[in-house]
């Protein structure tokens, strides 16, 4: 996707790693797309060029999910995936 305006290649990732350095952001991030999702690659370009700079990143791409699926959590899959999440950003802030 590109961004009217944007630096570094004009996409939504480079425009929001741009605003992330500005504010001095470098603590943990963790990012979870869904597979179908029209802006996953740009996701995914926005987990990269986090860890290139240096950002811990936790990145998960459900690819069997909807984005709801947060909101599901009387059904197994949803709850397992979330609860994974929760792992995760457990396991970064230590």
């Amino acid at each position: 996707m590109a961004v009217a305006g944007a630096s570094h290649g004009g996409t939504l990732a480079a425009v929001l790693c741009q605003q992330r350095s500005r504010l001095g952001l470098s603590q943990p991030a963790a990012q979870v797309l869904i597979y179908f999702d029209p802006l996953r690659d740009e996701g995914e370009a926005y987990a990269t060029r986090l860890q290139n700079a240096g950002v811990p990143v936790c990145y998960r791409c459900e690819d069997d999910l909807s984005h709801s699926f947060t909101s599901l959590l009387r059904l197994d899959r949803p709850r397992r995936a979330s609860l994974q999440i929760a792992d995760d950003i457990a396991a970064m802030l230590g």
